[in-house]
């Protein structure tokens, strides 16, 4: 029993702590660029941080869902703009994309004059 209650409270733990990713390089029309940066990833407190190339987005009060297998998907709706990023596991392990864990997709969606932007960033999850 004291140890079905230790093995709990140790996912528990674990589950509290935000996920943290760096970032690998960026997609460009198909071609990999090199970016600096990080990410960090909030279920419990609805928020993520992007540090990119020195410049930090803030985003609270996101919405969180489960996509597909390994698949989570935030939602962010403002007045000016929607967002919508999703984090998907990497499939293709091949090249230059080895180490990449993760691929995050951060769609933005102006409200007024619904012009799509659609950017793709590769990640490495960062391990404790």
């Amino acid at each position: 029993m004291r140890l079905f209650f230790s093995t709990l409270l140790c996912f528990f733990c674990l589950s509290l702590h935000a996920q943290k990713f760096t970032i690998h390089s960026e997609n460009v029309e198909g071609n990999l660029v090199e970016t600096q940066g990080e990410i960090i990833v909030d279920v419990e407190k609805a928020s993520i941080l992007i540090n990119l190339n020195g410049r930090q987005i803030f985003l609270k009060k996101v919405s969180f869902r489960k996509g597909d297998i390994g698949e989570l998907i935030g939602y962010k709706e403002t007045i000016d703009n929607k967002l919508r990023i999703v984090f998907s596991p990497n499939k293709d392990r091949k090249g230059n994309r080895r180490k990449v864990s993760h691929t995050m997709t951060y769609t933005v969606v102006a409200s007024f004059s619904g012009q799509k932007t659609i950017l793709s960033y590769n990640l490495i999850k960062r391990r404790r």
